[in-house]
């Protein structure tokens, strides 16, 4: 396991579940009492699709600005309509640990699963599940898993 600064990433490549690696893990902040006198809230989003890599002829670098834009406000009504009515959004003045984990046929390296993101925690924000994606509002993990014959997935595990 990695840990870095602002991004932390499990290296995994393997098939394993992900409910044993809780999020009551370490986010590299230091912090583990900080906000103790607040209730724990979890919520987790299942979307049935991952986000595309920002490479190859269709990935993100390369796709027009309007066909990247409507990409985005795709993934905003995803995000929307995997939340449900029992969902609550962000508190002000605490901080949300935010877990993806990216069900994929083949896996892609560190910095593209990264950068494959942005669509996924730019809708989080906007649909008001997190209030910012810096440092003092968000800190996230990600990590990928080979769907194998399954299609692909995302779940998103929020807590604060």
């Amino acid at each position: 396991m990695s840990v870095g600064k602002k991004f932390s990433t499990w290296a995994t490549t393997g098939i394993s579940s992900p409910q044993s690696e809780t999020m009551d893990g370490d986010y590299g902040t230091g912090e583990a009492g900080r906000q103790s006198a607040l209730p724990a809230l979890r919520h987790s989003l299942r979307i049935p699709l991952v986000p595309k890599s920002p490479n190859g002829p269709e990935g993100l670098l390369r796709m027009f600005w309007a066909k990247r834009a409507n990409y985005n406000k795709y993934w905003i009504a995803l995000v929307r309509e995997s939340m449900g009515r029992n969902f609550s959004c962000q508190p002000e003045g605490v901080r949300a640990y935010v877990t993806i984990y990216q069900y994929r046929k083949r896996l892609l390296d560190h910095d593209n699963a990264w950068s494959s993101l942005k669509p996924c925690i730019d809708a989080l924000v906007k649909v008001g599940i997190i209030l910012d994606d810096d440092e003092e509002s968000a800190l996230f993990k990600m990590q990928q898993f080979k769907c194998g014959t399954q299609s692909p997935y995302t779940l998103i595990e929020v807590r604060w």
